[in-house]
């Protein structure tokens, strides 16, 4: 099994396990056992590029069909802990250092094209630009899947700690659509058979995972560019701990997914 330090892989890995049951679920409903070529838009260190690899990629490979699994990020040292998975997962992978606007691809190159809480780093015309890009490399038929997008704008944080606005600060500084989840209606538009919904969950009390260091690791890199002292992060974070282990806090942050056919 490959493991890095990397503290971003870390939380690739965990936004996995949040979105587990909705990935199953898309899985089966577009057939992804019958497909033969996938493309990851933003692949970051390859945590779901691993998962597609070994759960279909591979085992076609296995009984004589052809197929193909693509990753591109803009990001060189997560391609390059990408490229260091286990040898059995990394050569069936084909990684490209590229900008999702000009994808290194010709057209209908693919069955599936997807992408797992990537679309939140793009601000709208941006954006647009990927989706027309994912859809020209797609085959007809094929499907663009987003497996997960955060709507922080719609977080729900009861009592209303001072981390909901300082995070939501923070991600648009650092070129993010807090409101990325609403928007993927308008992603799919030029799509057919369109779904979108929601795989998030009320947590309150007794059903927040434990997980709050490592959430936290990932809030103080995000808060670290802005104004907050060490020390104020320190604070909240202690604030922050207190009341999930008093069982006196509720969050909902809405997490949508999508998909349409080409």
């Amino acid at each position: 099994m490959h493991t890095t330090t990397n503290p971003w892989h870390a939380r690739f890995k965990q936004q996995l396990e949040w979105t587990r049951s909705t990935r199953d679920f898309v899985y089966r409903k577009l057939n992804f056992a019958q497909c033969s070529s996938f493309l990851e838009l933003g692949c970051g260190t390859g945590a779901l590029l691993e998962e597609i690899a070994t759960r279909f990629v591979i085992p076609r490979q296995k009984s004589g069909r052809p197929s193909r699994l693509a990753g591109i990020d803009i990001n060189k040292e997560f391609l390059g802990i990408a490229s260091a998975l286990g040898e059995r997962v990394s050569k069936n992978m084909e990684l490209k250092e590229s900008d999702a606007r000009q994808l290194p691809f010709p057209d209908g190159s693919f069955d599936i094209v997807y992408c797992h809480y990537f679309l939140m780093w793009n601000q709208l015309q941006k954006r647009a630009a990927i989706i027309r890009e994912a859809r020209r490399v797609l085959r007809d038929g094929g499907w663009f899947v987003a497996l997960a997008e955060p709507d922080y704008q719609g977080w729900i944080l009861e009592p209303p700690l001072a981390i909901r606005g300082l995070l939501l600060d923070s991600l648009t500084r650092s070129g993010g659509d807090p409101a990325s989840g609403r928007k993927l209606a308008t992603d799919l538009a030029q799509f057919k058979n369109v779904t979108v919904d929601c795989c998030s969950s009320v947590l309150a009390g007794a059903t927040f995972p434990s997980t709050i260091e490592a959430d936290w690791v990932f809030y103080q890199d995000l808060l670290a560019g802005g104004q907050e002292s060490k020390e104020s992060i320190t604070k909240l974070k202690e604030q922050d701990k207190a009341l999930i282990e008093s069982g006196s806090i509720l969050s909902f942050l809405p997490v949508f997914y999508g998909f349409g056919q080409k």
